[in-house]
């Protein structure tokens, strides 16, 4: 779907180098950033974080990660995974927020798509 990756975009600002949406296999659905393979194998590992995570504790909301590549943060968005991986300098506040504001307006969108 187009409006995926419009959306996306939108919040791929200030020091925001990718943003992700895929599901929990890691297998991508839509990105805004500079590469797309850049987007598959961040999607892959984070997805591989987040089930090691969610099988010791259903109560995983939000991770926050440092990696060599800068700071990732992973949600989830109804049955996906939302990741936006920030430089180095880019504040965790920040990546929150815009995580936050994405997770609300997709969790929107994809409730009319499923449920229309």
């Amino acid at each position: 779907p187009k409006v995926l990756p419009k959306l996306l975009e939108q919040a791929n600002t200030n020091g925001v180098k990718n943003i992700a949406l895929f599901n929990s296999g890691g297998s991508l659905i839509a990105y805004a950033g500079n590469n797309s393979s850049d987007s598959q194998v961040i999607s892959a590992i984070a997805a591989n974080i987040w089930s090691s995570y969610e099988s010791f504790s259903k109560s995983v909301a939000m991770m926050m990660i440092d990696c060599e590549a800068g700071h990732l943060v992973i949600t989830k968005v109804s049955s996906l995974l939302l990741c936006l991986l920030g430089d180095e300098n880019t504040d965790y506040g920040m990546l929150r927020a815009k995580a936050n504001v994405l997770q609300q307006h997709l969790q929107v969108l994809l409730d009319k798509v499923m449920f229309s």
